[in-house]
């Protein structure tokens, strides 16, 4: 221990002496604010030290580097950081007005589109924004109070509201439309969620970002805006965009600018625009003949994924009129717009449907296919409307109500039984589950397993497996009627004639000591399944429960990252509506699709594995379920290929039988929950290892 507090005052005084402001590069945001320290094994309120805060789950602020110490000497630290600031990403610059960044992009389109019945369906109805950000002037007279909430607080800066940055940003996406002042919004009917983090001008530091990217997902954002960022990649800032996309908010960020003496390179990058949980926007200008980016300040790389008009752009601002201003902030909320639309249209679609999207209507500028400049293209509103029109998008939201573990799990009991009960025709076995005893089983016709001369009778109960801690009892009879005596493997003679078991002590005995930890997780997933799926929990009985020794599982998370489902390409009509698990003696993965009107199931050629399939007609809701059957327990993580095309497109899925867990541990609210959730899934994990050594491979 002595020697991990050494190594960490080392690194927290090297963090002080080599600070960003004390190297005085050119290049580097000015400064940090403190430190951030992720702690595997988190201290009690009451021991945390006076100088440092918990700014969420695990993750704490400590105002120097003696107070990051004391905190280390609690627990496990995963990391240490310094929390770096962050900026605006704004030119500065002022143009004459003109807003010819909407007429660029084609922003009528979103206006003018009406569904069946005649209405407007783009404006952005039912969809909230947070924009992190510096605030947002809820009063100016172009901007509907009446669609912006309360503002959120989480710095120093006077009501909410640090400078014009948020407000210009507000401005762009949901001004008024043709109502004689300002500027036109693309969504003027978005709800905005303001999110003030930035003080003093416009500066922030990590610690606000993240508080802020954390507030607007638990308030229910569906698009994220935060046009803010720093040259210093920063671990607890890549995990805050891992939470939106775990939660499903589209993370739409500006590809970053430079400052006067910095030198551009591909080489160098914002963060977080940088991440791939989030959509990042480089910034172009208008030309005699059309768009150019511009190299005068937007940043240039393999993370840019699209581009957007972002200089001489006129928006809202803190005096109540308008003004011109130039910076990637202000091409990010063109894109933002689009994903407001997408999510109208599909509430359910995440990152990687919506960037699908992005790519299919995008404008191929500079060099041909993806380059460091345009990324996949200039984005053009009209084509994108048209690819949501005619694309199916996967509803996230609906996948994870299909996500149910159900089905039945046989467990397998062996008797030896005597030579006189063996030779009794008449003689049979009965379980008693839940009080009942069930019909009698011959023992004549029982399987029989031969091994070292030992003849064993195999007698086989299914049960649910929301209830695999029930206990089962079994009991042999003579051909009278009258009970056998049953003894255990030692000879030991067994009270009342029975044997009891469960599911749970079956997978314990198959895989120890991963299987005991298995068993642990198994035997508690009754309180789990009752919170989640609305079952009665179940407990082993206390003998068992005190023979369970908790073993720590070397699987991580990142560890099953394999088994995470995923999907590229599109097709027409067809919505992928999730991943279901069924637990029988073989586990069969069942994936869930619906049609869309005017379409036909018979229009698609589906595969799994590269073999033809067919998916089966399931009531209600008119699904169609494609089903990947026997699949052995060791082989839960073995992932599937699945295509589907209508002739002309084609989609590929990839699943495995663990993929149930991850939408689960994804989409389940509660903490707790995701935590006994993602613990079963290791648990899993580490069984499937054990069984194949267990079953030979």
């Amino acid at each position: 221990m002595k020697r991990i507090l050494a190594i960490f005052m080392i690194c927290c005084a090297a963090a002080l002496i080599l600070s960003p402001a004390a190297l005085a590069a050119p290049e580097e945001e000015p400064g940090f604010d403190g430190y951030l320290i992720r702690m595997d094994d988190a201290p009690g309120e009451d021991d945390t030290p006076d100088g440092c805060e918990e700014i969420v789950d695990g993750l704490y602020l400590a105002e120097t580097a003696e107070d990051a110490l004391a905190l280390a000497e609690l627990g496990s630290v995963e990391y240490c950081e310094p929390n770096y600031t962050l900026t605006i990403q704004d030119n500065y610059d002022d143009y004459e007005p003109a807003q010819w960044n909407l007429r660029s992009v084609g922003a009528e389109a979103g206006w003018a589109h009406r569904d069946a019945s005649g209405s407007r369906d783009r404006l952005g109805d039912g969809v909230t924004v947070a924009i992190v950000d510096s605030g947002v002037m809820a009063t100016h007279p172009d901007l509907q109070s009446a669609h912006i909430l309360s503002t959120v607080a989480l710095s120093a800066a006077s009501n909410g509201l640090d400078n014009y940055h948020g407000t210009f940003i507000a401005g762009l996406l949901a001004a008024e439309v043709n109502n004689g002042i300002g500027v036109d919004g693309i969504v003027p009917n978005v709800t905005i969620l303001p999110i003030c983090i930035t003080e003093s001008g416009g500066n922030t530091n990590v610690t606000k970002a993240v508080l802020g990217i954390h507030t607007a997902v638990d308030m229910g954002a569906d698009v994220i805006s935060f046009s803010i960022g720093g040259t210093n990649d920063s671990a607890p800032l890549r995990e805050a965009c891992q939470y939106a996309a775990d939660h499903g908010v589209i993370f739409v960020t500006s590809a970053g600018n430079y400052r006067s003496g910095q030198t551009p390179s591909p080489t160098k990058y914002m963060y977080p625009p940088a991440y791939d949980t989030v959509v990042s926007v480089s910034a172009c200008r208008q030309t005699e003949g059309g768009v150019e980016f511009d190299s005068s300040y937007s940043y240039f790389n393999d993370a840019v994924d699209v581009s957007a008009p972002g200089t001489s752009v006129v928006s809202l601002y803190l005096d109540g009129r308008t003004a011109t201003k130039s910076g990637t902030s202000y091409a990010a909320p063109i894109v933002t717009a689009m994903a407001v639309m997408a999510r109208q249209a599909f509430p359910g679609i995440d990152l990687q449907g919506f960037m699908a999207l992005l790519e299919q209507s995008s404008v191929d500028l500079g060099d041909e296919g993806f380059d460091v400049y345009y990324g996949h293209g200039y984005v053009n509103i009209p084509a994108f409307l048209q690819a949501l029109d005619e694309t199916a998008i996967p509803s996230a939201q609906a996948a994870s109500a299909t996500l149910t573990l159900t089905g039945e799990i046989g467990v397998n009991y062996y008797v030896v039984p005597d030579e006189t009960l063996s030779g009794d025709e008449g003689a049979y076995a009965c379980f008693t589950y839940q009080g009942t005893e069930g019909e009698p089983m011959p023992l004549c016709e029982a399987q029989t397993d031969v091994r070292d001369g030992v003849t064993r009778y195999i007698f086989t109960k299914y049960v649910p497996a929301k209830e695999m801690a029930e206990g089962i009892t079994l009991r042999l009879y003579d051909g009278s009627g009258a009970q056998a005596a049953l003894t255990d493997s030692s000879g030991r003679l067994l009270p009342g004639g029975k044997a009891d078991y469960s599911v749970a002590h079956y997978v314990s005995a198959v895989a120890s000591p991963e299987g005991q930890a298995l068993a642990e997780k198994l035997a508690n997933y009754g309180a789990r399944a009752m919170d989640y799926f609305g079952y009665a929990a179940q407990t082993p009985d206390a003998a068992y429960a005190d023979a369970i020794v908790p073993v720590e599982i070397a699987a991580s998370a990142d560890e099953l990252i394999g088994c995470k489902p995923t999907r590229t390409g599109s097709v027409s009509g067809l919505t992928v509506r999730g991943v279901s698990l069924t637990l029988e003696a073989l586990t069969t993965l069942s994936l869930s699709f619906s049609i869309q009107a005017g379409h036909e199931i018979g229009e698609y050629a589906f595969t799994v594995d590269g073999v033809p399939a067919e998916p089966e007609y399931h009531d209600p809701e008119g699904r169609y379920y494609l089903r990947i059957p026997d699949i052995a327990a060791k082989e839960l993580d073995t992932v599937h290929t699945v295509t589907v095309t209508d002739g002309t497109r084609v989609m590929t899925l990839t699943c495995c039988g663990l993929s149930y867990a991850y939408n689960t541990l994804k989409y389940y609210g509660s903490a707790a929950g995701k935590t006994a959730l993602r613990d079963l899934a290791l648990a899993l994990y580490a069984y499937n290892q054990a069984a194949d050594a267990y079953f030979g491979g």
